[in-house]
C-alpha cells in the first residue's frame, strides 16, 4: 500500500490518524471507529494506567474480539500514540492583544493539566517528532502566540519545544513523586536533616534549615523553571529592540 502523502512517506499510523486510510477491508464490516477505540482504551488508562491497557482488554470493554481492533491500529504502541492524540484537548485561544509571556505561560500551564489528567500521557515513549493533528495543534498554537515577537522562528520552535519538555519532565516527576516509596514531600526535609551531617553536606542543611523544602513540589519547580526559560527569552528580545533603535 502506498505510504506517501503529498510525495512525502507518512507512517500509517499517522495517516489513520489524519483520517488518510480507512480500516482494513478484510474480515467483518467495521462496527467501530478508531474513536471509540482509543476512547476505551483511555478509559482503561486513566483507571489503573498504562500498563493495564492491553488489545484484549479495550476489546473487551468494547464487546469485540481482539482480532477485530486489528482493523484499527496494528498494535499497542499504535493505539497508545491514537490515545494520547485523542485525550488532547484543543489548545487555548489567547484574547486578541495578550502579550506573548502570560499568553505563553497559559499554552504551558494547560499542557500540564493535561498529563494531570491522564498521567500515563507523561510515561508514553517518544516515538519520534510531533506528527498527529493533535500534538501539530498545540505547537501551532505554541508558535501563534510569538508571531509578534523578534524572535527568529528557529528559536520560535526551540522555545516551544523547550518548555514541552519542562511540562512534560514537571508532569513525570509529580508523577513518580506521588507513586514512590512513601517518602511524601513533607517529609522529604526532615529525612534530608536525618541522613545528613552538616559536616558533610552544610549546603543542604542550611537549605533545610532555611526552609527551602519547606512546600516544595514538581509543581513550584516547573513555575520557577518556566519563569528563568522566559525570563531569558524576554531579555533576548530587550537587547534586539535597544540594537534595533540604535
Amino acid at each position: 500500500m502506498n505510504d506517501e502523502v503529498g510525495g512525502v512517506r507518512i507512517p500509517r499510523r499517522y495517516r489513520r490518524l489524519w483520517g488518510q486510510e480507512e480500516p482494513a477491508k478484510r474480515g467483518p464490516r467495521p462496527g467501530l471507529t478508531l474513536d471509540e477505540v482509543a476512547d476505551a482504551a483511555i478509559a482503561i488508562a486513566d483507571a489503573e494506567g498504562l500498563a493495564a491497557v492491553s488489545m484484549s482488554r479495550v476489546a473487551k470493554a468494547l464487546g469485540y474480539t481482539t482480532m477485530s481492533l486489528y482493523r484499527y491500529v496494528d498494535s499497542k504502541d499504535e493505539l497508545v500514540g491514537v490515545m494520547f492524540d485523542r485525550a488532547m484537548p484543543d489548545p487555548p485561544r489567547p484574547a486578541p492583544g495578550t502579550p506573548w509571556r502570560p499568553a505563553l505561560e497559559r499554552w504551558a500551564h494547560a499542557q500540564l493539566d493535561v498529563l494531570r489528567a491522564h498521567p500515563w500521557g507523561a510515561t508514553m515513549p517518544v516515538a519520534g517528532p510531533p506528527l498527529s493533528p493533535g500534538t501539530l495543534r498545540w505547537l501551532e498554537a505554541g508558535l501563534a502566540v510569538l508571531d509578534d515577537t523578534p524572535l527568529t522562528p528557529e528559536e520560535k520552535v526551540g522555545l516551544v519545544s523547550v518548555v514541552s519538555l519542562s511540562v512534560l519532565n514537571a508532569a513525570r516527576l509529580e508523577q513518580e513523586m506521588t507513586s514512590g516509596d512513601g517518602v511524601t514531600t513533607a517529609e522529604y526535609a526532615r529525612a534530608i536533616a536525618a541522613l545528613l551531617d552538616p559536616a558533610t553536606h552544610p549546603h543542604l542543611i542550611a537549605a533545610v534549615q532555611a526552609g527551602a523544602f519547606a512546600d516544595e513540589g514538581p509543581g513550584e519547580d516547573f513555575v520557577f523553571g518556566l519563569a528563568l526559560t522566559l525570563d531569558g527569552v524576554e531579555s533576548i528580545i530587550a537587547r534586539r529592540a535597544e540594537g534595533a533603535a540604535r
